[in-house]
């Protein structure tokens, strides 16, 4: 497997550090999910969209994965993944027998077994143009073979405007660019404590528990003049030396067992400055379990100007990922750490509202991996 992009929704912001990209009618769950604190509930009323958009973990010409729960059928059939029906390019559609069909426009390439209200279920999707064989698989078992239309997609949701409402839910969106993945799931590896701290502080001054600042679910950034010392950290310091390590949650608290396989993991995180005068600049790393590549050098908040409310669009918070570092090896009683560093020699502020980290892993057998159901779902010939 080469996993290459992820998101779980554990933001729970639009446009968010994960990447998460929902449009039209869209909400965060915490009652409803997969895997992780959150996932996206997708509910447009009749003649409306919901859907997120899968672009930012190279969602198309790949194997595209993600969890799947229908809470509500609607009263039509409804596309729930796809972006158009024009020729050539791929969607499924949900019947009314809670059946989902694979389509090449409105042609239907095939058509899996009735799904469960209520359940979630793991959808593959041998995403790309031309592909031909086994094109979608449910919980690890095949169901659709046949050869893909042209062209691929990236909305995953509602993206058209049928007369119904519909009430579904997202999660656990995994890219994998080299095959199907049976049952992988997101761990939210949340900020515990502080490590190290030199010329760093909390939003209003604290210089203990700097943690708490970098773990609000959205992020909690503020305008300056509004900052506490749960909504941000940040520092002044010129001396391109400043820096600070937050610890974050020990692997095996989150479920994560040595039976099961650690696909990858990526760090994300959220970051403003200030005042506009004058480039604030800093990089961030995976010190320890595992070692993550040091970024290059980023300007606090895009160098766009003084942040506002962290909401996306007004607040010129930016949202930044690590590389995607694939199979580390872990160790699971303990958690990552990360290490932020202040590299410019200015004494404007620089300010982070947010870290975590997402861990991609399959459950052994045994642990919450369902490779067959009974019935196995067949493939039924259109």
């Amino acid at each position: 497997m080469a996993v290459v992009g992820s998101c779980g929704f554990n933001s729970q912001q639009a446009a968010g550090p994960e990447g998460e990209n929902p449009s039209g009618t869209f909400s965060y769950s915490t009652a409803i999910k997969r895997s992780g604190i959150a996932s996206m509930r997708l509910n447009p009323a009749s003649g409306n969209t919901g859907t997120v958009d899968t672009t930012s973990f190279n969602g198309t010409n790949n194997y595209l994965h993600w969890g799947f729960y229908i809470a509500s059928m609607p009263t039509v059939p409804r596309l729930v993944a796809g972006d158009s029906l024009t020729a050539n390019t791929a969607n499924i559609l949900l019947n009314l027998d809670q059946t989902l069909s694979l389509r090449n426009s409105t042609t239907v390439i095939g058509t899996t077994a009735a799904l469960n209200i209520g359940q979630w279920y793991f959808i593959g999707l041998k995403n790309k143009g031309s592909g031909t064989g086994v094109l979608m698989q449910l919980d690890g078992v095949d169901v659709i073979s046949g050869t893909y239309p042209t062209s691929g997609f990236s909305n995953v949701g509602c993206s058209q405007v049928e007369a119904s409402a519909i009430d579904i839910y997202i999660d656990d969106l995994v890219v994998d660019g080299a095959g199907f993945l049976s049952n992988a799931k997101i761990a939210f590896v949340r900020p515990v404590s502080d490590g190290t701290r030199v010329a760093w502080t909390a939003g209003a001054g604290g210089t203990t528990n700097l943690w708490q600042g970098l773990d609000l679910q959205p992020p909690g950034g503020l305008a300056s003049a509004n900052e506490t010392n749960s909504t941000n950290i940040e520092s002044a310091s010129n001396t391109g030396t400043a820096n600070f390590t937050v610890n974050l949650a020990a692997y095996d608290t989150l479920g994560i067992t040595a039976a099961d396989t650690i696909l990858g993991v990526q760090i994300a995180i959220s970051h403003g400055e200030d005042i506009a005068t004058g480039t604030k600049n800093f990089t961030f790393e995976g010190v320890s379990n595992p070692v993550i590549t040091v970024s290059s050098n980023l300007a606090f908040g895009g160098d766009l100007g003084a942040h506002g409310v962290d909401t996306v669009g007004v607040g010129n918070w930016q949202k930044v990922r690590s590389v995607f570092v694939a199979s580390p090896a872990l160790t699971l009683s303990s958690g990552p750490a990360v290490k932020f560093i202040k590299t410019d020699t200015t004494t404007r502020v620089g300010c982070i509202d947010y870290c975590a980290m997402n861990v991609v892993y399959t459950p052994a057998v045994g642990g919450g991996q369902v490779p067959y159901r009974n019935p196995m779902p067949p493939l039924i010939a259109q």
